[in-house]
């Protein structure tokens, strides 16, 4: 049974995640040992990260990018997914990436415990599986961190792309409206309340500012 916990290390710094034990008083036990302050433990809350929850490009980058500096340096899969785990602060991670560590431990590979949350596109399980044929992923994390970075950027240029043609529409919409609202009415006003003698397109005009004011 998973039990989540809120606890101080002996510096004072608060550190939250999640602890595997059979109850309530052995989950408090097993902290005890490892040297921490108990503030809460309570049984982990089902939903607390559910599958449909999507991990942003910003926060899977990040992971990427410590994992492929830890594996850079020797360290093994699981000892590296600890110390991510606890270098981060969003709850959701933690309790994703601790997921995955349960997954490694328990025999399985780590392409199929990414797989099997259902969050990511299938080009990063992909690169996974390669980095674990072939015996590196390192490489595996560092490519998914590139492929991701080219991602956001392409975003972002996008967006910014966009906001100036969205800007112009709104500002020639709102120009339209007040030339509508505020302009021709006065100046059709000098042809009276109904200008028989104004050209078609005139009319047209004429009718159409007089509908938009109706309205209000």
């Amino acid at each position: 049974m998973d039990f989540s916990y809120v606890s101080l290390d002996k510096s004072g710094k608060e550190i939250k995640g999640v602890i595997e034990a059979e109850s309530l008083v052995q989950a408090k036990a097993k902290l005890k040992e490892s040297g921490l302050l108990i503030i809460k433990v309570e049984p982990k809350k089902e939903g607390l990260f559910s599958k449909s929850q999507k991990i942003s490009d910003e926060d899977l980058y990040t992971i990427s990018k410590e994992l492929t500096v830890l594996l850079s340096s020797g360290i093994v899969l699981d000892r590296s997914l600890k110390m991510v785990i606890d270098s981060i602060d969003k709850e959701h991670l933690k309790v994703f990436l601790e997921g995955i560590l349960k997954d490694v431990k328990g025999g399985k590979a780590l392409s199929i415990a990414f797989e099997e949350k259902k969050m990511f596109d299938p080009l990063v399980i992909t690169m996974i599986k390669v980095g674990e044929s072939t015996g590196n992923l390192r490489d595996a994390f560092d490519n998914i961190a590139k492929y991701l970075d080219f991602r956001i950027k392409f975003k972002n240029e996008i967006r910014n792309a966009m906001a100036y043609p969205m800007f112009l529409v709104v500002a020639s919409l709102i120009t339209l409206v007040a030339i509508f609202k505020l302009i021709i009415p006065r100046f059709f006003s000098i042809f009276g309340s109904n200008p028989k003698n104004l050209p078609l397109i005139s009319k047209l005009l004429y009718d159409f500012s007089k509908s938009l004011n109706t309205k209000t």
